[in-house]
This record gives structure tokens, C-alpha cells and sequence, in this order.
């Protein structure tokens, strides 16, 4: 297999080839036949990237196939911020949320940083703050429109320390974007098929109550559920070759509830420590 090389070949360059040689030799980060076959098709390029998002990865890839298609065309990685706040007053912290803690951003700098040096190509990354959990999730009573005011409000004011290369949008107008409705997702997962899903969520929020919910727990479950389900269909038509840098946990349970009413699996990379 050929290398690309480049005369700023990057301190990561022993990891691109440890991973080539895994990957030659069977060693490879997947569990059956298709994740294998797919790393096996990947460009000397993709491998580089692969070995960057391997060494950073913090868990197990997944959906590894639709990963490998992504890098091979001109992938989008997206991420959420959770927003904080107190459902005894109703109000939001005044920052950004998890993914703009001081951590997450030397991670995610760093990260970018080693997967330019690696492929010699600027990679997007869009932050989206989702403007509506409160009123849907959280079950808040505040209107939608309000709440988007405070949280564009909150960004424009954060705009001089955001990393400029960082696009942040709110996920109401990314939403807004398509036809896809918050009601259609609600009827979805309020089917049988999804009884697993919605089980796994309401023991994780049963053993970590919310301080943010105001509702009633149960309602709130489905429409969580509901909220990612529209999350993973809306990403999939405005970023089709998106890869989720996932700042939620658990993994086990919220990297699943993407799939739901999407066509293909949304690859999803864990850079950050599994934490409550």
C-alpha cells in the first residue's frame, strides 16, 4: 500500500503505520466480517485518519463501515453540547455547556490538530446547542422562541473565545432546515420495536435524576428518546457523511438512539472520558 507523505509528516505517523500493518495482518479494530471488509477498501489517506481516531478513541467505533465511507468523501464532524441549568427556576447556566469546558476544548483542538498533520486537509466541525431539551425534554414551561433568544444570546456573547474554526449553531435552525417534525418522532418511538431503547434510557435516568426535569419522568424517557431519534434523521439529510464525536453517556445506551429513524447507522467517535 502506498503512503502519502508530506514534508510536515506529523509525530502521529508511527501510529498510521502500526495501524496499516493491524490492519494488514488482521488486527483491526471490528467485530465481524463487514467492519473488516470495509477497512480493508479504505484509501492510504483514510488509514492515516483512522490511525489518529483509533488513538484517541476512548471506547470502540461505531458503525465502523459507514466510518470508512465517510472518510473516503468529504466527512462533517459534528458534536452536541449539553446545556445546564436548574428546573427549580426554570433558567439555563450562563455558558456553552459540557462540550466547551476547558477539557473538551484542549481534546478536540488537539484532536483537529493531529488529523491535519495526518491528511494534510481541514476537517468541519459543527458544535450544535440544543435550544430545545428544555422545553421538550426538561418539559420546562418556557416558550421555545424564548429559549432560542437566551441561547442565541449566549452565543453571540461567547463568540470571541470560540475557537474560530468552530462553526456552533443552534440545532432549532439546523432543524428547521427539513420537514421532519419533533411530533413524527414522538409517534415513532412510542412503538413496540422501540420498548429496549426507551427500558435502557429509563433505568440510566432513574439511577442519575435530572436536576433540569420538571415533568413527569416517564414522559420525559419517550421524549428523549424522541429528541435523538430526529436528531440522528435530520443529521443524516443535512450531513450525510457525519461523524458524532459523542459527549454523552452512557455510551451503551445514547449511542443507539441516533439509528432510529435514519437509513444507515451514524458513525460515532468517543474522544472524551465516559463520564455521568
Amino acid at each position: 500500500m502506498g503512503w502519502y507523505h508530506s514534508p510536515e509528516m506529523p509525530r502521529f505517523f508511527g501510529v498510521c503505520l502500526f495501524f496499516n500493518n493491524s490492519l494488514q495482518e488482521g488486527h483491526v479494530m471490528g467485530n465481524n466480517k463487514r467492519d473488516r471488509q470495509a477497512m480493508r477498501k479504505v484509501s492510504p489517506t483514510a488509514v492515516c485518519i483512522l490511525g489518529v481516531l483509533e488513538a484517541y478513541e476512548q471506547g470502540e467505533f461505531v458503525a465502523l463501515p459507514e466510518l470508512c465511507i465517510a472518510l473516503q468523501t468529504e466527512p462533517t464532524f459534528v458534536a452536541f453540547s449539553c446545556l445546564s441549568g436548574d428546573g427549580l427556576v426554570q433558567e439555563l447556566d450562563l455558558n456553552l455547556g459540557a462540550f466547551f469546558k476547558k477539557r473538551a476544548i484542549e481534546i478536540t483542538r488537539r484532536f483537529f490538530t493531529e488529523l491535519r498533520a495526518n491528511s494534510c486537509r481541514d476537517f468541519p466541525l459543527v458544535v450544535f446547542l440544543d435550544d430545545c431539551e428544555p422545553c421538550r425534554v426538561w418539559q420546562w414551561n418556557v416558550f421555545q422562541d424564548d429559549m432560542t433568544a437566551w441561547c442565541r444570546m449566549m452565543l453571540e456573547d461567547a463568540r470571541d473565545w470560540i475557537p474560530a474554526e468552530w462553526s456552533v449553531r443552534l440545532w432549532s435552525e439546523i432543524e428547521s432546515e427539513l420537514s421532519f417534525s419533533y411530533e413524527q418522532a414522538l409517534f415513532e418511538v412510542r412503538g413496540d420495536s422501540h420498548a429496549l431503547l426507551l427500558y435502557r434510557l429509563a433505568e440510566y435516568m432513574r439511577r442519575f435524576p435530572n436536576k433540569k426535569l420538571v415533568g413527569d419522568v416517564n414522559e420525559a424517557i419517550r421524549r428523549r428518546v424522541a429528541q435523538y431519534a430526529l436528531q440522528g434523521a435530520v443529521l443524516e439529510k443535512v450531513f450525510p457523511h457525519a461523524i458524532l464525536l459523542q459527549t454523552e453517556a452512557p455510551w451503551s445506551v445514547k449511542d443507539l438512539l441516533y439509528d432510529t429513524m435514519r437509513q444507515t447507522p451514524l458513525p460515532i467517535v468517543h474522544l472524551y472520558p465516559e463520564r455521568r
